[in-house]
């Protein structure tokens, strides 16, 4: 019957912490106070041709995927069928 009086009076003990933590925030904005960039990011603009290019060469992988996926498929059906026609005999 005591164990379970060490958990709540460990749980009551992080509620009053945490209470405390969020009264307290100043020391969260002293600690992280320019710690995070400000600047604005500058990201690279693609070319119209290489969108195209990028694409294309996404839906040829994409397609060659396709295909070896329905090849891998059909052959574990083979097997599988194999197998079942071979020990019904």
């Amino acid at each position: 019957m005591g164990a379970g009086i060490g958990f709540v009076r460990d749980a009551q003990n992080n509620a009053r912490q945490n209470r405390e933590n969020l009264k307290n925030k100043s020391n969260f904005k002293r600690t992280y106070k320019n710690k995070f960039p400000t600047t604005e990011l500058k990201f690279k603009e693609a070319t119209p041709e290489e969108l195209e290019k990028f694409r294309t060469e996404l839906l040829k992988n994409k397609r060659r995927e396709n295909i070896r996926t329905a090849i891998i498929t059909l052959l574990i059906f083979a097997l599988i069928a194999l197998t079942i026609w071979l020990t019904a005999f």
